[in-house]
């Protein structure tokens, strides 16, 4: 596969990293609100539990595109790096078989656990929710963030050997989550009460 082909993959793969990390970052803030008002109004209105429920949705599907190495995932990481091994072009920076193959490796030791617990609950709880399934515990959003951050690690090693430069990463508050929890707090009498979701 040429080098640019490789190049414009490895930016596929980083945006969807950065999509997960921009995710990751409105479930830290609603997770770990310490304003009583803000927390009683995730705790009490029914949308916002669903709003948590469907970012933590996104990572789970994003984050199984990236580390489930499955025929049918066009952008997995084992595959990309399996691709750049049979690629054919000189790097500045030498990334022989040896470390590709150790990198390999290591992708699938570090993310075996998490990758059993996304694929598990992707095809039983998000893609077929027309059965009847016990609860399935979502991996904390500290262990995703782990694992992001390997993923992440990996994909600078290739950014450097693909073209000397290291991938700079953001999180983005794309929802303006701190303003959005805020006013919901202050009209929380507006909305009708309901059982809280139960993520």
């Amino acid at each position: 596969m040429p080098k640019e082909k490789l190049e414009t993959e490895l930016f596929r793969i980083v945006s969807i990293v950065k999509k997960i990390d921009d995710y990751l970052y409105l479930c830290e803030y609603m997770e770990s609100i310490s304003s009583k008002e803000e927390l009683n109004a995730v705790k009490s209105i029914p949308f916002l539990g669903f709003l948590l429920f469907t970012f933590k949705y996104v990572i789970i599907i994003e984050l199984d595109k990236l580390i489930n190495d499955s025929p049918s995932h066009k952008l997995n990481i084992p595959k990309f790096l399996r691709k750049i091994k049979s690629a054919d072009f000189s790097s500045n920076l030498i990334l022989d078989d040896e470390t590709l193959d150790d990198l390999i490796s290591d992708f699938e030791k570090k993310t075996k656990s998490i990758s059993i617990q996304i694929e598990i609950i992707r095809d039983k709880h998000f893609a077929h929710t027309d059965r009847i399934l016990p609860r399935l515990k979502l991996p904390s959003t500290k262990k995703i963030e782990k694992t992001v951050m390997f993923i992440k690690d990996i994909l600078n090693q290739i950014s450097i050997y693909l073209s000397g430069n290291i991938i700079q990463y953001q999180k983005y508050d794309i929802f303006d989550i701190g303003n959005v929890l805020k006013l919901f707090a202050q009209n929380i009498d507006n909305f009708s009460t309901f059982e809280k979701i139960k993520l």
